[in-house]
């Protein structure tokens, strides 16, 4: 489940006011782990971190919000404890061996907004991360920023909030949805100058499906049709290829 952008967070372009989706927000608070951080898969290193970069950027963006039983000064010690447990994460983490996708491109702009909010972290591995980052900017053509073709930014616009214009994004939506991702279509529905409606639509389809035990949660991916189908073509294609073609 996704919680690195949510679609709960107030948008100045939606209509009406308040939390768009505020299930999502009460989810981010529930699963905050024992008060501490986010994590769905302990094993996981990068889930630990970058599902905690997610709910601290929540709980940053909306603690003026009221939340049934839960107290503005309850909602700060979640904040610095959720702080503490991301800073003991980073400080282990071995980024030259990540092969998370998107995490040099995704991590670094979430931790830019939290340090917008007067949030900084210092760890050793953070020179190779702006290494890694500034490495995959420099290939993104300014082209992808308009235009009806998909590309792998279309599925990660949540790396880029306040860094891109989203106006142009518009004819890449499939069903409402950018690149399949809820998280990359609640950021382009955010930070688009104008509110799109079929982006918001989408998001509602989400969410209205059912995940069971999962009530205000999204999957990382919605849905998982074209991927699952292209994936298991690139592997035949692959196997093909070396069948019939073993010089190429």
């Amino acid at each position: 489940m996704s919680i690195i952008v949510t679609p709960a967070a107030f948008s100045p372009n939606a209509p009406g006011q308040g939390l768009l989706f505020p299930e999502c927000y009460k989810y981010i608070l529930d699963q905050q782990y024992s008060g501490l951080g986010w994590e769905k898969i302990p094993e996981s290193e990068i889930d630990g971190i970058m599902c905690t970069l997610g709910g601290l950027f929540a709980l940053s963006t909306n603690s003026d919000i009221p939340q049934d039983g839960i107290s503005s000064e309850e909602i700060a010690t979640r904040f610095q404890n959720g702080a503490m447990f991301l800073s003991s994460k980073l400080q282990t983490w071995d980024v030259a061996s990540c092969d998370h996708v998107g995490f040099e491109i995704i991590i670094p702009c979430m931790l830019e907004r939290l340090e917008q909010k007067g949030l900084f972290f210092i760890f050793p591995g953070r020179s190779l991360l702006v290494q890694l980052n500034q490495g995959k900017l420099r290939k993104v053509h300014p082209a992808v920023w308009s235009g009806k073709i998909q590309t792998t930014i279309t599925h990660s616009l949540e790396a880029f909030l306040g860094k891109a214009d989203f106006s142009g994004l518009r004819d890449q939506r499939v069903y409402g949805g950018m690149g399949s991702s809820p998280a990359s279509t609640a950021a382009y529905l955010m930070w688009s100058p104008v509110w799109d409606d079929e982006a918001e639509q989408y998001l509602r389809t989400v969410l209205s499906s059912r995940w069971p035990d999962e009530h205000g949660g999204v999957p990382g991916m919605y849905p998982m049709t074209g991927f699952e189908v292209l994936w298991v073509s690139e592997s035949l294609v692959q196997i093909q290829l070396h069948l019939y073609a073993p010089f190429l």
